[in-house]
């Protein structure tokens, strides 16, 4: 499906929209989903066994834990202290996970070096301009860099026709805009800015399709989670999240919810 109000616009500049997430932290590990495997399998081929990796934007963890889990070592930067607090208790239990509260943009990154940088959900918050060269010293010994986006794909039928109507209703500066398999702007906007920053090789864009079956409280729950619904008035976002719950019980509770995970990646230039 495709997702009304998504993460999408010249987000890094607005630093408030950014850093909000943390203002409730916990909800946002709930609803979010993790990623598929074979997003990992795609970034490990990558970088290899066992890689020295820097993670930006690391939000709650939901990227960091599985990388751990498949044995790389992550220095996660972080910029909210919301997020930041529940990243080091679900990364407690790995010791090869070191959190620094920090925007990338201003992280003294001294003597760090990385296999690979990645960064799940997050690029977009960050400034382009200042944040490739800065990857790029990151990877002076050779590497790579990922980035990826959980993207919402529409589906078909009178559902997702009774949500739209929802939208329509209560929220339409939300009304949804991408088509089932369109790139997205960050998507697209990511690689027009590692093409022209020359310190990379020409980046490769991979989509995984996937789905996530959430009841409608959960999916409530995550479109409350995105940074566009958190924009809306109070009173507005309540509305909507009840007219979504009212939609998806009348056509039984559940819903197959459509993913795709769109994967950016590309190696130093030599």
């Amino acid at each position: 499906m495709s997702a009304p109000g998504g993460d999408e616009g010249p987000a890094y500049r607005d630093r408030t929209r950014a850093l909000s997430f943390g203002d409730d932290a916990e909800a946002y590990d709930r609803a979010r989903p993790g990623y598929p495997a074979a997003v990992y399998d795609a970034v490990f081929a990558l970088a290899g066994p066992r890689p020295a990796v820097v993670e930006l934007g690391a939000g709650t963890g939901k990227a960091t834990v599985e990388l751990a889990l498949r044995g790389a070592s992550i220095l996660a930067i972080e910029p909210s202290a919301g997020m930041a607090r529940v990243l080091r208790r679900n990364a407690a239990p790995y010791p090869d996970v070191r959190v620094i509260e920090s925007d990338f943009e201003h992280w003294d990154q001294a003597d760090a070096r990385a296999d690979l940088v990645l960064s799940a959900q997050a690029w977009h918050w960050i400034d382009p301009l200042a944040g490739l060269p800065k990857v790029r010293r990151l990877l002076q010994g050779g590497g790579a860099l990922a980035f990826w986006w959980n993207r919402p794909r529409r589906f078909l039928g009178d559902l997702w026709e009774e949500i739209v109507a929802a939208y329509r209703e209560h929220a339409p500066e939300l009304a949804p805009l991408a088509a089932p398999g369109a790139a997205w702007a960050t998507t697209t906007a990511t690689i027009r800015g590692i093409e022209a920053s020359g310190l990379f090789t020409a980046p490769e864009l991979r989509i995984f399709e996937w789905e996530n079956r959430q009841t409608a409280q959960q999916y409530a729950d995550w479109a409350r989670s995105l940074s566009a619904h958190r924009s809306l008035e109070p009173e507005a976002l309540e509305r909507l999240m009840a007219a979504l719950v009212s939609v998806i019980d009348r056509a039984g509770g559940e819903l197959n919810a459509g993913y795709q995970t769109d994967l950016v990646t590309a190696r130093v230039a030599r």
